[in-house]
């Protein structure tokens, strides 16, 4: 195999071929067809895991940002009560 700059269709079959055992040169329309089918679910798929986590990671943010405001909401309530203490005292 020559190195080239860029990949045409026939390098990817080849390295498929050696990879996979499958000769994708040899495969029938319908085979195409349904690895064609096979590659835009797998895509589906990875679409809907990337949006699955990006969810997460958004509702993460969202509870550390809820306890960051309890956590000042606690220390003032604290402060509140030292000063009333203080004053009454």
């Amino acid at each position: 195999m020559m190195l080239t700059e860029t990949n045409g269709p026939e390098l990817i079959a080849e390295v498929a071929s050696r990879k996979t055992g499958i000769h994708v040169t040899k495969l029938g329309q319908s085979d195409k067809k349904m690895l064609t089918r096979l590659v835009e679910r797998l895509y589906q798929r990875v679409e809907m895991a990337a949006v699955a986590e990006a969810v997460l990671r958004s509702r993460a943010k969202c509870m550390r940002a809820l306890s960051a405001a309890t956590s000042v909401f606690h220390i003032w309530e604290f402060i509140t009560m030292v000063v009333l203490s203080f004053m009454q005292g």
